[in-house]
């Protein structure tokens, strides 16, 4: 009985603080703090509706933009009440756009060009796609400061395995997202789960407006943690069999499932999908094989207490991709059997610490925490370097090499 009334309360609490889950918006200070050099990489910052912020040289009133309700903590609800402002009319002329029309026909020409030019840096960033591009994403309950901790740790490592393999530093993309935040993470679990598909479609639009901007042999990953992994699932491929396509989700699904929105240029990309809070089952979709991803390369670890939930990994959206790897491994073959795809999955969880410290069950769940583990150079050798030899002592899980088709 005491168990019962347990977890009665749980529930209760949970049901609480979901309803005080708070959208994330990124302050000026935030995209100034984002900034970096640009030969070396572009951070972006997409907002619940999977729609770009301002350049950070451009302000924007903060004390309009920092609520916390859902109806209003996107960039459109912000600029239709600062329409008459002096930021709206700044944005239009930073990109050069004459005010004639009313903001809803001129908000899509703005995203356009925002766009745009996202795609003009990312191509002469990269040389033209002579340098790897590399996309970083953040999982769900991420402050633009718990992102950018482990995104200049994660460029760091890749960098110098770059040059130990002779090459270019790779161009870094930084992404930043509305993956909610809240003092009891598990609580926005679902919702967050909601948020990254949308966002995955930015990363889409973005991809297919790279198509003829780069060098056919470009070579790019998009490296994800936690409830990343929906986003970049989405942003390469219809990532639908996951998500609950009905009620307030309902209207997304469509665009999700658009495989003329998905470019061709998703056959350069490797997936490297960390600790994923995603269902086993967001990958069973993938069936046209003239638009999958190069490589889907997961590292998972199935004693992750986040992704386990105490109650299960069901519970408030589930997680079960990282904690089942064999089940996970399954649904990859079923999914990839005669495809031109490589995947492998690499499980942490068997792989020693090269730290001795002790660390709470929250932490055990950050980039940091696995990139500590021996298990992290095989895994990010083959999302980022294919064909490189890594000595591990550790089996993958399962794999299928590239197959030609």
């Amino acid at each position: 009985m005491a168990k019962i009334i347990l977890l009665f309360i749980v529930m209760v609490m949970i049901t609480f603080l979901q309803a005080c889950a708070t959208n994330i918006v990124y302050s000026d200070k935030d995209r100034q703090m984002g900034e970096i050099p640009p030969e070396q990489g572009l951070s972006i910052f997409i907002d619940r509706n999977g729609e770009l912020y301002p350049p950070p040289s451009l302000a924007m009133g903060n004390s309009m933009f920092t609520s916390q309700r859902e109806t209003t903590a996107t960039l459109q609800a912000y600029f239709v009440q600062a329409s008459n402002s002096a930021d709206w009319e700044a944005l239009l002329s930073e990109l050069n756009i004459t005010n004639t029309a009313n903001f809803s026909d001129l908000w899509p020409i703005v995203q356009q060009q925002l766009f745009t030019r996202v795609t003009d840096a990312i191509s002469q960033g990269s040389e033209h796609g002579k340098r790897k591009i590399v996309f970083l994403v953040h999982g769900y309950n991420n402050e633009f400061m718990d992102a950018e901790c482990w995104y200049s740790l994660v460029e760091q490592d890749i960098a110098k395995r770059a040059s130990v393999h002779g090459e270019s530093r790779p161009y870094f993309i930084r992404v930043y997202w509305d993956g909610l935040s809240q003092a009891l993470p598990v609580s926005i679990w679902t919702k967050a789960q909601w948020n990254g598909p949308i966002t995955g479609l930015a990363l889409r639009r973005i991809l297919y407006g790279l198509e003829g901007k780069l060098s056919k042999e470009t070579q790019i990953a998009m490296l994800s943690h936690s409830t990343g992994a929906l986003v970049v699932a989405n942003a390469v491929g219809d990532g639908s069999a996951s998500l609950e396509c009905k009620a307030n989700f309902q209207a997304h699904c469509p665009a999700i499932r658009d495989m003329a929105s998905i470019p061709t240029l998703v056959s350069t990309v490797r997936l490297g999908v960390l600790i994923p809070a995603a269902s086993p089952d967001t990958f069973d979709c993938f069936k046209d094989k003239q638009k999958l991803p190069q490589a889907i390369i997961l590292g998972l670890n199935q004693q992750d207490f986040p992704t386990n939930k105490v109650f299960g990994c069901i519970w408030l959206g589930t997680t079960c991709m990282n904690v089942y790897p064999e089940y996970t491994c399954s649904k990859l073959q079923k999914t990839f059997a005669n495809s031109p795809v490589e995947y492998a999955v690499f499980e942490f969880s068997n792989s020693s610490h090269n730290e001795n410290q002790q660390l709470i069950f929250w932490e055990t769940h950050s980039v940091k925490d696995q990139m500590q583990r021996d298990m992290w150079p095989a895994f990010i050798e083959r999302v980022i370097f294919p064909g490189a030899n890594v000595n591990s002592n550790h089996p993958v899980q399962c794999e299928q090499q590239p197959v030609e088709i």
